[in-house]
């Protein structure tokens, strides 16, 4: 699941990455909405493992023997052979764990950014409270 967590932080700041030269500006509320939609979730997951496969067909097998000699690594193998020896439907599973990630991302990202309202309001009550006694302290001394 932190692949998946990772992968899904890289999805939200890739477009960015892919058009440096547009300035894409969100809200911390529109990232949060952004990546509590379906759609949203949905396509990036697909990118997530349509990048994920590009890193799973590098080739291995010459490092196996120098990496894990027990292993059993082939001269041929991938990544993405040793994923599916641990588990057959790797990508399936990659693909749903990095659309729950992106959606876990959102509801965090919206309640940071509910919580950043509040504190903003806070800090602005303490400014108040405070200022009529940082006053009285200063005109002492």
């Amino acid at each position: 699941m932190r692949i998946a967590f990772a992968a899904a932080l890289l999805a939200v700041a890739s477009p960015a990455m892919a058009h440096p030269h547009q300035s894409v500006r969100l809200t911390p509320r529109q990232a949060a909405a952004a990546l509590q939609n379906p759609l949203l979730q949905d396509a990036g997951a697909r990118a997530l493992t349509h990048l994920i496969g590009i890193l799973l067909d590098t080739r291995v097998g010459p490092a196996g023997p120098l990496v894990a000699p027990d292993a059993h690594i082939r001269p041929d193998d991938t990544l993405r052979d040793l994923a599916q020896r641990d588990d057959p439907r790797f990508e399936e599973h990659f693909h749903h764990d990095s659309r729950q990630a992106l959606a876990k991302a959102g509801a965090v990202a919206g309640g940071a950014a509910a919580q950043a309202v509040e504190l903003k309001r806070t800090a602005k009550r303490l400014d108040a409270a405070l200022t009529p006694l940082l006053d009285a302290l200063a005109s002492n001394n």
